[in-house]
């Protein structure tokens, strides 16, 4: 059981490699559905979404994801 789904990057303005990202989803989650976010290039953030319960994530597809970044000191 579990899959990871990767989600589509984000373009957030600022974002560097290192700082700390909070993601998260405009609707309710299926069970078991973890989401993270990282940043993996210069002013991107790419969500990611693991369900530890099913390998299904397959519905996560048409769902709006949103990402904050926070600025490493």
């Amino acid at each position: 059981a579990g899959a990871t789904w990767t989600g589509p990057a984000i373009t957030i303005s600022g974002a560097a490699l290192g700082d700390a990202v909070s993601a998260t989803c405009g609707v309710a989650m299926p069970a078991g559905c973890l989401v993270w976010g990282q940043v993996t290039a210069a002013d991107t953030v790419t969500v990611y979404a693991s369900n530890i319960t099913t390998a299904a994530t397959s519905s996560l597809n048409n769902r709006s994801f949103y990402a904050t970044v926070t600025k490493r000191v």
